[in-house]
């Protein structure tokens, strides 16, 4: 079955009732041997600006959370951003005033996760058997076998299928040819087989990861804490040379004390692409591909890209510091240690490398 541009729309109107409508058709996926990868291919041009609803959000008259509801957004909707605008929040988050203009109408910004969709030119072989993907399309799925209709991957028995967001960053070690002649890349992250399409995923240069001022010694990040703004500065002898407002862990129930420790840290691991995990079955997270990671402490505290919020400025986190994509490669690529391609993972012993102090 191929999807024409009237077989989309037809699909996105009888999902708009439906809180997870494109992935909530996983299994027409099965059934028709379709990607999602190859309607959005027909419906937006290559650049275009998109937001990815983080969770169910009205969709504004006018940018103000007071003005009326003209529609509904639900999880993992995908709207075009039409531009960025200030406009007035809702009065429980008096920080954050942003909005992104659609064709319909107007989404708080900080629930709606903006990208550039870009469709990729796949690699026959991924050259000297290992390179880095980044993911440019809302998300990917990630399969057991390199074929569209097999099985959506499933890190645990009754978990939802793995899905591999925009701006994720993964390992790819070889690739495989369906009988349709689509490119898929095998992505050795995660302990089991796991196939994605490659039209959706970028592969990162070894320039895209060369060290910003390797020559100067004397750097230091200072992250300051507060529940008004959150923000780090990056030093160079001295002297600010970035700045990136940023989303850390808050103070723990009960207690004055940052769930971002406070006090000076050397970076110890850095990774390109990361799995990352912690607390319990109740409250816990498992993200997968993680990208731009700084390990800091030794509780597992790093600096990384963020793709599950746009809400910076105030905490967001389990004790991270969340940054956007963008300034969380800056970051990657200005600390010490530098990270080999296409390796794309460093470890060293104490002292450690650039330091990052924590304020609050």
């Amino acid at each position: 079955m191929t999807f024409s541009r009237r077989n989309f729309l037809k699909l996105a109107a009888l999902g708009a009732s439906s809180p997870l409508w494109p992935k909530g058709f996983a299994g027409l996926e099965l059934q028709s041997g379709e990607d999602l990868i190859d309607i959005w291919k027909e419906k937006y041009p290559a650049g275009t600006r998109l937001g990815r609803a983080l969770a169910t959000l009205p969709m504004r008259a006018r940018p103000d959370a007071d003005s009326a509801e003209v529609g509904r957004k639900y999880e993992d909707n995908l709207v075009e951003i039409l531009r960025e605008v200030v406009g007035r929040g809702p009065s429980y988050s008096p920080h954050n005033h942003r909005w992104f203009e659609t064709p319909e109408g107007y989404l708080w910004a900080p629930y709606v996760f903006p990208m550039d969709f870009q469709i990729q030119t796949p690699l026959s072989e991924i050259p000297g058997g290992k390179a880095w993907v980044e993911v440019t399309v809302p998300w990917v799925q990630g399969r057991i076998a390199p074929r569209d209709n097999a099985p959506l991957l499933m890190l645990q028995p009754g978990d939802r299928p793995t899905t591999l967001y925009h701006s994720s960053i993964f390992p790819a070690t070889k690739t495989a040819t369906d009988d349709k002649g689509q490119v898929w890349y095998f992505l050795d992250e995660l302990g089991a087989p796991m196939y994605a399409r490659a039209e959706g995923l970028r592969v990162i240069s070894a320039e895209e990861v060369a060290p910003i001022s390797p020559n100067v010694d004397d750097k230091l990040i200072v992250v300051t804490l507060n529940r008004n703004v959150q923000y780090l500065c990056a030093y160079e002898n001295g002297q600010e040379v970035y700045y990136a407002v940023i989303s850390s862990g808050g103070k723990k129930i009960d207690s004055d004390v940052w769930t971002t420790p406070l006090g000076e840290h050397p970076i110890w691991r850095k990774r390109i692409g990361m799995r990352m995990g912690g607390g319990d079955s109740e409250s816990g997270f498992d993200l997968v591909g993680v990208g731009w990671t700084c390990l800091f402490s030794g509780h597992g505290e790093a600096i990384h890209s963020t793709h599950w919020h746009n809400d910076f400025g105030i905490p967001k986190s389990h004790g991270c510091v969340n940054a956007k994509p963008a300034d969380a490669k800056w970051i990657f690529r200005w600390t010490a240690p530098a990270v080999a391609y296409p390796h794309g993972d460093k470890e060293v012993s104490m002292p450690g490398g650039t330091r990052v102090k924590v304020v609050g």
